[in-house]
């Protein structure tokens, strides 16, 4: 199955062979083409194609996505059809998740034909294409527990995502935007993390996370996330890329300031 080209193309076998673990990441490769089969499969209509035509490449900096090709990629374009992509590890399993967005124009929200178009708030002005970077920066203290450390006296590296979340939340309400009752919830599409140092045993240890935005695009956007220890030394990393959906509808909605200090609007 590997070498046959019924799968994986040729420069994807290229990627993972360069990879520290090939097989890990055939893994989450053919995962993610799995997912956008489901994902496709959904809408209906969609021509024959073959898990080469899924096309998986990497960014600069390692961010995977899909880039349909043939039939099917002629297909996604003329629906104006985005994939976005997150890839995830964890022991001996690969899994991935695949958002299909569809945008009928340019200042429409993604939503199926039969969807009324959502007000927007009122009095709320023009709407950068960048507005989300004028957010500030905020630093959080958050307490750890004794059960978040592994059998080595490590902070578990499960922890850490959790800490990421607590920081977003907190980020959030320092910025004005208090999503717990709203009718949109942020969902993350990508999470890249890096674990530079360890974090020692301590039952009653404490951490800060920073959170600041540093990128926007019309419907998702990335914020850098930092775990540091109390002397401000930085142990991980990470980068999250988020997109606002609907909880009761379930469509995307534009990522910008009038989305997310809209929400209380139309709060329950």
């Amino acid at each position: 199955m590997l070498d046959s080209g019924l799968v994986f193309t040729g420069s994807e076998r290229a990627h993972c062979r360069s990879r520290p673990d090939p097989y890990a990441s055939l893994g989450g490769l053919f995962a993610a083409k799995e997912a956008f089969v489901k994902a496709v499969s959904a809408l209906g209509g969609a021509p024959a194609y073959t898990f080469p035509d899924i096309r998986v490449v990497h960014g600069p900096a390692g961010q995977p996505r899909i880039e349909p090709d043939g039939e099917i990629g002629r297909w996604c374009a003329r629906r104006r059809l985005t994939v976005e992509l997150s890839i995830s590890h964890t022991g001996d399993l690969a899994g991935a998740v695949v958002v299909l967005l569809a945008c009928a124009d340019e200042d429409s929200l993604c939503r199926s034909p039969v969807e009324p178009h959502r007000a927007e708030p009122q009095g709320s002005g023009a709407v950068s294409a960048v507005d989300l970077l004028e957010l500030v920066e905020h630093r959080c203290e958050v307490a750890l527990r004794p059960n978040d450390f592994d059998w080595a006296g490590h902070l578990n590296n499960s922890v850490y995502p959790q800490l990421l979340e607590t920081g977003r939340w907190e980020w959030g309400l320092a910025n004005g935007v208090d999503v717990r009752n709203s009718h949109l919830v942020a969902v993350v599409v990508q999470l890249h993390l890096d674990y530079l140092q360890p974090v020692l045993w301590d039952p009653v240890g404490r951490v800060n996370v920073r959170t600041d935005v540093v990128e926007q695009s019309p419907y998702s956007f990335t914020l850098a996330q930092d775990v540091e220890q109390v002397d401000g030394t930085v142990v991980a990393r990470g980068r999250v890329k988020l997109s606002l959906v609907d909880r009761d509808t379930q469509q995307i909605h534009r990522a910008n300031r009038r989305s997310l200090f809209g929400v209380r609007a139309g709060a329950a």
